[in-house]
């Protein structure tokens, strides 16, 4: 039996967009205490829950049945950046569940469980995709910044780690804390030198290369990794009062602000990109123009919050401009794409 058409995992990177608008929603509501907006989040939050969870288990009945195969998936590093999108969209999930619904013992028990699943799930990922490409196994031609998106993942986990680790019962629960906080800190610091690492082997394959318009989305990616490396930064602080380790609250601040102007960068360049190729043919990968800019949104979020700076507050309204454009680019591309491709499979 022959793989489908479409993949299952091609779904993921529309999910976490579509999940983007509402952490924009979510962010803009509580900056400037629009309530509407809110609901309009949380209502858009369990239409995107619902559609994950339907997706996941797609992806996973396919591969149960052999209709998409580990074997050939585990070879490719486009996919093992898909398979990582899972993981990202659980800790968005997460933190949005608790912002909506609260959190009790019970549900903070499930969480922390499926954290830990869910870091070794793409702390093997890394490890897949680094062996692959330190033995020669991917062609030159084949390395985009998608490879970066796994080791971004792995750094994610604070987004969730965030509003798990001050919880009572977790403060109470030593053995957990220590675990979550760990593994945080320990998924973060590959993060940072896996992102510098593999964006280095990016850039160069890109100048090589040159693989043309269709990958060009990914272009905004390094972004992602920028903001993720912020938020961790902010929040690492804010877990001093566990007295597991110490994190110097006034330099990451510093650094957070540092990193946030390679954010604008990378912001920058990957618009000029889109303008650039606006007429032409681009797949799926399209999408990573998009959540990018929605981890950028949370990370501004955040600066504010703990610096009051006015700036920060200006950009979450200029990012999130950015965001809505960046969604209706990709929509439209993929249509294109989809189009394009149905007309391709008619005539064979």
């Amino acid at each position: 039996m022959g793989e489908p058409n479409f993949h299952p995992l091609e779904l993921f990177p529309v999910i976490i967009g579509t999940m983007s608008i509402a952490l924009s929603l979510f962010v803009i509501s509580q900056v400037f205490g629009i309530g509407i907006l809110n609901l309009s989040a949380e209502l858009l939050f369990l239409i995107v829950a619902v559609t994950y969870v339907i997706s996941l288990s797609w992806s996973v009945f396919n591969y149960i049945i052999g209709r998409i195969s580990w074997r050939n998936d585990f070879k490719n590093p486009a996919r093992l950046s898909m398979m990582s999108f899972a993981a990202v969209i659980f800790y968005a999930s997460g933190f949005f569940y608790i912002q909506y619904f609260g959190l009790n013992n019970s549900v903070a028990e499930l969480l922390s469980t499926l954290f830990i699943i869910v870091w070794f799930f793409v702390f093997t990922l890394n490890l897949r995709l680094a062996y692959l490409i330190y033995n020669g196994q991917i062609r030159m031609s084949d390395i985009t910044y998608l490879i970066i998106i796994p080791s971004i993942v792995l750094g994610a986990g604070i987004i969730i780690t965030s509003v798990l680790l001050p919880y009572r019962f977790l403060s109470e629960g030593v053995n957990i804390s220590f675990s979550l906080y760990m593994l945080s800190l320990i998924g973060f610091g590959i993060s940072v030198i896996q992102f510098f690492l593999l964006s280095s082997i990016s850039l160069f394959s890109n100048i090589l290369n040159q693989s043309g318009i269709r990958k060009a989305g990914t272009t905004m990616i390094p972004l992602g990794a920028a903001s993720i490396i912020i938020l961790n930064l902010i929040l690492f602080p804010t877990f001093n009062d566990l007295k597991i380790l110490y994190f110097p609250e006034r330099f990451s601040i510093d650094l957070s602000i540092g990193f946030w102007g390679f954010e604008i960068f990378v912001m920058v360049t990957g618009l000029l990109t889109a303008f650039k190729t606006i007429g032409g043919n681009h797949d799926i990968s399209v999408w990573a123009y998009v959540f990018p800019v929605g981890i950028s949104i949370f990370s501004d979020y955040l600066l504010f919050l703990f610096t009051g700076f006015a700036i920060f507050r200006v950009s979450i309204i200029a990012v999130s401009a950015v965001l809505f454009g960046m969604y209706s680019y990709s929509v439209y591309h993929t249509r294109k794409f989809l189009r394009s491709a149905r007309l391709v499979a008619g005539k064979m």
